[in-house]
């Protein structure tokens, strides 16, 4: 009796698979709408100072969960800007906003997104120079016959006032380098401004060519 038993159910079995694969097969399949970040419940990242000073740029790409109250968890960095500070920056951003769930068939679920952050120096960023902030020859420069080209990057605060300036590419004379420096601190400087007009820090590179008449 035990064997026959065995036997019945294993023939009910073998008979009920095809049947079931066809029902599955035969279903509607299911409609999804991805999770994604409703950008208007928080604030663009902002462009880390040092960052912007060196002119570091990238893209960020975040990977998330949208929980069914919209809250965001499981922030993590998919793929790298090549530079922690801007990453970090992203997900502090990141993780402020809300988003919304994904459906499948209309229903809530959670779900996984990725969003990805593109980290640019401003572009509209613009430099204002008068008449008095071009450096003169200094006379012993001009005595030993000293030529080259003086290269500076320097750091504008969002209110134009000069931050920082360095020398990073020399002319070959300490004399003309120094005055190079010298004649940007008398400039007068417009800020750089993001894509929505706002002032913002930022750095600039800029020559000066040292070269007798």
């Amino acid at each position: 009796m035990s064997s026959t038993r065995c036997t019945i159910v294993a023939a009910a079995m073998s008979a009920c698979a095809p049947s079931a694969l066809a029902q599955r097969s035969a279903e509607v399949p299911s409609v999804v709408s991805a999770a994604f970040v409703d950008m208007s419940s928080c604030a663009r990242p902002q462009y880390p100072e040092a960052s912007l000073a060196a002119r570091q740029a990238g893209t960020t790409v975040l990977r998330y969960i949208v929980d069914l109250d919209r809250s965001l968890r499981d922030l993590r960095v998919e793929r790298s800007s090549g530079w922690p500070q801007l990453d970090q920056a992203a997900i502090e951003a990141l993780g402020q906003c809300k988003g919304v769930p994904a459906l499948v068939n209309g229903v809530a679920v959670s779900a996984y997104g990725r969003f990805a952050y593109n980290w640019r120096p401003a572009t509209k960023a613009a430099l204002q120079f008068d008449s008095g902030c071009t450096p003169a020859y200094p006379p012993e420069a001009v005595r030993l016959e000293l030529q080259g080209t003086t290269t500076l990057r320097f750091s504008v605060a969002e209110n134009g006032t000069l931050v920082k300036a360095d020398v990073i590419l020399s002319s070959g004379s300490g004399l003309l380098d120094a005055a190079a420096l010298s004649g940007l601190a008398t400039c007068k400087f417009k800020p750089a401004q993001d894509a929505n007009g706002v002032s913002i820090p930022a750095s600039f590179d800029v020559q000066y060519v040292w070269k007798l008449q």
